[in-house]
């Protein structure tokens, strides 16, 4: 149900040997010399070409793993080509007086809380440098008592450019919050993400800072994010600056998490016709989400009670290709609104919210479909509630949630949630036995305690 059309790229784009060579390299320290000899900080060179290449890498890897079609598909288009860095030219004198603050940190292995105050102002008097991340990891590495107050000092007298480098800021901000478990921190995080405009936000910050949103259940936060820079995204593409799944997932965002939301609503016009709700669910994005797929959703939000009895029959996964054929597409609506049906019950029943609870369990289905693709045709698992074993488990979310370095934490929790979340579903309505029900419940538990260290 997750899935992305088919990216064809030219063989030598993302040949093994450069995303290796460029993965390798991302563990280069930021403020480090770059490997490529020119004697700039490897943030200041080849940093972002590297990264773009493993994520096109990457997104390609999903695309070629998955083969059931989304609701909002996504036309198959060539993926940008990677350009050789062009020549760096000489540092400018807002980066020389950069660097020398940089050493100047960076030569006190413990500098003190007055010491990090004076540079944060020496900085904040000539705002024209764009390691404003880097610093703000900086003082936390240190343990500055008060970051909330250093990152809304930066926050108030940067310019919110992209020389600037300000959506990396609030991507440190995020990871440094939630670090530090001040997650009431990060909804000012996404206020101040959405005062970029179309060419200074970044669509990989963007989806990360959505990822921490997601985990923390700040729904309405990401839905602004999302359809906040929609149009950003569609341009990007268009000018060859990102691949095309970009806008699709910022689409699948959109829809699942106004869907989400008008499922715990009490004040939906209960007189409004399937067809007037579909298109308000899908306005903005009506050539990503299919008119079908939105009616019936709308027909679910406006049915209040819920389905009177579940059985195994509603989780059958989707067998053949929904853009052929007719059979597996009304599967996939089915599967679709049992999803929905999870979803309101876990807001109704354990006020999780719906909006979160509906968009985990998607990535949680399209992990399944990946990994159905991993195996044999005689090992396959017919439903979904065939995955809720201990078995295998801890693969799908690691391959689902991998990041450009490492494990994305936060879509790993995400992730763990919506199992735990169909988990109950399926208790409830005594569709999988008690005992199999505590091995996954123990495994869950052990997956988190892993995630939390």
């Amino acid at each position: 149900m997750n899935a992305i059309g088919s990216v064809e790229v030219a063989a030598n784009e993302a040949s093994p040997d450069r995303v290796a060579a460029a993965r390798a390299r991302l563990k280069t320290g930021r403020n480090d010399p770059c490997k490529c000899g020119s004697g700039r900080k490897y943030k200041k060179c080849c940093l972002a070409s590297d990264t773009q290449l493993v994520r096109d890498a990457d997104a390609i890897r999903r695309t070629e793993a998955n083969t059931t079609v989304n609701l909002a598909p996504v036309s198959p288009a060539g993926a940008p080509q990677v350009k050789e860095p062009k020549p760096r030219p000489p540092l400018t004198e807002a980066e020389i007086r950069w660097n020398a603050f940089w050493d100047e940190l960076e030569a006190v292995k413990s500098p003190s809380v007055p010491q990090m105050d004076d540079l944060l102002g020496k900085l904040l008097e000539s705002p024209e440098g764009d390691d404003w991340a880097d610093l703000l990891h900086a003082f936390a590495k240190h343990n500055h008592p008060d970051l909330p107050g250093v990152f809304r000092k930066i926050a108030r007298v940067i310019a919110h450019t992209k020389e600037a480098g300000t959506a990396y800021f609030y991507w440190a901000a995020a990871e440094e919050f939630i670090r530090a478990k001040r997650m009431d921190l990060l909804p000012e995080i996404a206020a101040g993400f959405c005062k970029l405009n179309g060419r200074a936000y970044d669509a990989d910050a963007l989806v990360h800072i959505q990822d921490y949103l997601l985990a923390a259940h700040f729904e309405s936060e990401v839905l602004q994010l999302a359809e906040c820079f929609l149009r950003a995204g569609r341009e990007g593409v268009a000018s060859g600056k990102l691949m095309p799944h970009a806008v699709a997932e910022q689409s699948e965002i959109i829809f699942q998490l106004r869907l989400g939301l008008a499922l715990r609503s009490e004040t939906t016009d209960a007189d409004a016709s399937p067809d007037s709700l579909g298109d308000v669910l899908r306005q903005g994005i009506e050539d990503e989400i299919d008119v079908e797929a939105a009616r019936r959703a709308a027909l679910l939000i406006a049915r209040r009670s819920p389905a009177l009895t579940w059985t195994n029959a509603d989780f059958e996964l989707v067998h053949g290709d929904i853009r052929k054929s007719k059979k597996a597409w009304q599967q996939c609506l089915r599967l679709y609104d049992t999803l929905m049906g999870v979803a309101r019950e876990a807001w109704k029943n354990d006020g999780f919210p719906s909006g979160c609870g509906f968009r985990g369990l998607n990535r949680l289905l399209e992990s399944i479909y990946e990994d159905r693709d991993r195996t044999s045709k005689s090992t396959k698992r017919l439903n979904l509630l065939d995955y809720l074993v201990p078995a295998g488990l801890d693969e799908r979310i690691a391959r689902s949630c991998r990041g450009i370095l490492g494990l994305n934490i936060a879509r790993a929790q995400l992730m763990l949630e919506a199992y735990e979340i169909l988990l109950r579903f399926a208790e409830r309505h005594q569709l999988v036995s008690s005992d199999n029900a505590a091995a996954v419940r123990s495994e869950l538990v052990r997956l988190r305690l892993l995630l939390d260290n």
